[in-house]
Parts: structure tokens; sequence; C-alpha cells
């Protein structure tokens, strides 16, 4: 397992559309999936306005978003963690901007409140079963040996 410098972790979350928000609720940690779009500087997506999400992770909790890329056939993977506070999206050029992206909820209508993760730290790791001939990490972007 080889930890990814942060750009290497910002380029592949750039590239991923799904992931899961971790948050406490009232019976503690939970994780719910969803689809999102990150930036450089935030993650964004969507949920129902007064669901779990809004009521928890929208309301300025500080939580984590989590997205992966795995092979099991090769045993191999990376994840990249984005930890920061998250409330609710409500700068309207943003809103704008943000209005006719491909990031649709898989789940029923009515998914129309838009959260905002600030990211606060980001990090990530990658991992393949088995281990290159150098001591050098593998890169993300190249197919598993």
């Amino acid at each position: 397992m080889y930890e990814l410098e942060e750009e290497t972790c910002r380029r592949l979350a750039c590239g991923t559309s799904f992931g899961r928000v971790v948050f406490d609720d009232d019976d503690g940690p939970v994780a719910f999936p969803v689809n999102a779009l990150f930036t450089q500087d935030r993650v964004l997506f969507r949920t129902a306005p007064d669901s779990v999400l809004d009521r928890s992770a929208g309301r300025g909790q500080y939580v984590s978003y989590e997205m992966d890329e795995i092979d099991p056939v090769s045993e191999s993977g990376w994840s990249v963690l984005v930890r920061g506070h998250a409330g609710p999206l409500v700068d309207p050029a943003t809103l704008a901007s943000v209005a006719d992206t491909d990031v649709r909820p898989w789940a029923p209508e009515g998914r129309d409140r838009w959260i905002e993760i600030a990211v606060e730290r980001i990090s990530g790791r990658i991992i393949r079963r088995h281990r290159l001939e150098t001591d050098q990490p593998p890169d993300p972007y190249m197919p598993p040996d």
C-alpha cells in the first residue's frame, strides 16, 4: 500500500462521480452513497430536503467523503478521503453553474437540495497485490501488471 500525493488524490477525485458521505447521526457513524461532483475545493451532491443527509451532513457537521476504484480480479485499487465541514450550498452563482451538471441522484425524485463539503483535508492510497520491482509507488493511472 502506498500513500498518494495530494495532487494525485485531487486528479483521481475529479474523475469520479460516486462516493460515500460519512457522518454521525443519532445512532452513531453512518455512510450514505451519493452521486457527487468534486472540484478542487469542495464536494457537491444533492439530497432531499429534510432527509437524513440534509438534517445531519447538511448542517455544518464535520464529515468525510470517500471515493474509490477497485479491481477485484487484480486485487488492486485506490481510495481517496476528503474531510471537511458540510452545509447547504447557497451561493446563487454556484447553484446556477451546477444546475445542468450530470450529477443526478439515482434515488427517487425530489432530491434538489445541494450540499457542499469544503475540502479541509484530502488523502489517499493505492494498493496492489503484487508489488513492483522498485520501491516507487505504482502509478494509479496505469493498469495493473
